[in-house]
């Protein structure tokens, strides 16, 4: 199924009115979680909308008890107030750990023991049934998950700052220091699943047609990913992290707005598309006998579903 598409919004869910009402296509958002906020409301409301709501545990979302060690307890005692808080919402993803993998103001470094562990905690609350996405990863460098046990994700989600999203030339562009796909290639060789839960460029760095630019190819490239569960773009509002907003700090939409909400309108007819031929599939699986199931023809019905 083609990944979801959307953008990280604040995490106070302040932005659901206007998603939910203004931006046809919209798939997933992306929340930072907060112990004094409170978003039941925005979550069912997206989720009557038929929007996803990524849920996402940081190092802020522990109330300050959180230190630069990782602490086992601390980690569970938050998890099980989250899950209590939000677990039995509809269309709910979750997502814990941010940028492990890296040292910055915006990450929570853990090393891959921490990582492994929170992830594990994660899961034993959730149970099997709910999605869980680890990550994201930004350093790049893919051995840091060197003998980590994944087996409790669902997927892996990968922040490629500074990579192209085609093979064009970017001048210009941030970074420009690799091409999107081959990241996530080398990332793939630890889990079958990836998703994008971040990604983009701020034009305190670039201008706005690279922004633009850049927002619009990000978006087909996730489309054009097999391996992903979702892609969700870095970010909606300036207010969020000064330069990265679709739309700038006195409400103004950058050109890159408007690039974001025509990728999010082709990808309803995509959709659409997608639920029909599973309809088409489903019909020709149910008028065809079972000697005639073959391995030839089993291989022709996915390839059909992947078109």
């Amino acid at each position: 199924m083609p990944a979801l598409l959307g953008y990280n919004v604040p995490g106070d869910g302040s932005a659901v009115i206007h998603d939910t009402r203004e931006v046809p296509g919209l798939q997933i958002v992306r929340m930072v979680l907060y112990p004094n906020l409170d978003i039941t409301s925005a979550i069912r409301m997206y989720a009557a909308a038929g929007i996803e709501s990524l849920l996402l545990i940081a190092r802020e979302s522990h109330g300050g008890e959180m230190g630069v060690i990782f602490d086992e307890n601390v980690a569970a005692k938050w998890a099980d107030y989250y899950v209590a808080r939000y677990g039995h919402l509809p269309r709910v993803r979750w997502q814990w750990g941010n940028e492990a993998d890296h040292v910055s103001d915006s990450s929570w470094t853990l090393n891959p023991f921490g990582f492994e562990r929170g992830l594990k905690i994660m899961r034993q609350r959730l149970g099997p049934d709910s999605y869980l996405v680890g990550g994201g990863l930004v350093s790049g460098n893919p051995h840091y998950l060197d003998g980590i046990d994944l087996s409790s994700v669902n997927a892996i989600s990968v922040h490629g700052y500074g990579q192209r999203p085609s093979q064009e030339s970017w001048n210009g562009l941030p970074g420009n220091f690799g091409y999107l796909g081959d990241l996530l290639d080398r990332y793939r060789a630890y889990h079958p699943r990836l998703a994008m839960s971040e990604g983009g460029v701020s034009t305190n760095e670039c201008s706005l047609a690279i922004q633009e630019r850049y927002c619009r190819e990000w978006l087909r490239f996730a489309k054009g990913r097999n391996d992903l569960d979702f892609a969700t773009y870095f970010c909606k509002l300036d207010s969020m992290v000064d330069g990265f907003g679709l739309i700038n700090g006195v409400g103004a939409a950058k050109p890159a707005w408007f690039a974001m909400r025509d990728e999010l309108r082709q990808s309803v007819s995509a959709e659409v598309d997608w639920k029909l031929r599973c309809l088409s599939t489903a019909a020709k699986i149910r008028a065809t006998p079972v000697k005639q199931m073959t391995a030839k023809w089993r291989k022709a019905i996915v390839a059909e579903l992947l078109a």
